[in-house]
């Protein structure tokens, strides 16, 4: 089964991930409410889902290392080599999550009580499976 989520939508994800992971104090509890609306969002609509994340990522809390995150990683890749490099349909090692449960990683992180302590394990488990996403950094 092929993930719904296309290559544009990882790069979101992966920078309001980013986003989360670096929050050195606790959430705003309506961002957080918000947070956990968007996992359940993930489980019927994931593009609405992403969308919504595009929102949330305006949040004063987010935004900065949001958009440096997301950025950094559109500067070194054209929309086409995204595409090619982050396809669904390349085979993955069995330890790695498969494509068809990003949905299903993304409701359960985003739907915890500290979605930002959750962030991290979803985000090694995106650094695993597209690899040049955490490379990126190291090349600046």
């Amino acid at each position: 089964m092929k993930s719904s989520i296309n290559s544009l939508e990882v790069v979101t994800i992966y920078a309001f991930l980013e986003a989360l992971t670096q929050q050195t104090k606790p959430l705003p509890p309506d961002l957080k409410h918000q947070i956990n609306e968007v996992g359940h969002l993930f489980t019927e609509n994931p593009t609405s889902a992403v969308n919504r994340l595009l929102e949330l990522a305006e949040h004063e809390t987010i935004k900065p290392t949001y958009e440096q995150t997301r950025l950094e990683i559109q500067r070194q890749y054209e929309p086409e080599e995204l595409n090619r490099w982050m396809s669904f349909d390349e085979p993955n090692p069995s330890d790695e999550p498969q494509p068809e449960t990003l949905e299903n990683l993304m409701a359960v992180s985003l739907q915890s009580s500290e979605p930002e302590k959750d962030a991290q394990k979803l985000l090694s488990k995106l650094k695993s499976l597209f690899p040049r996403l955490s490379r990126q950094k190291n090349n600046d």
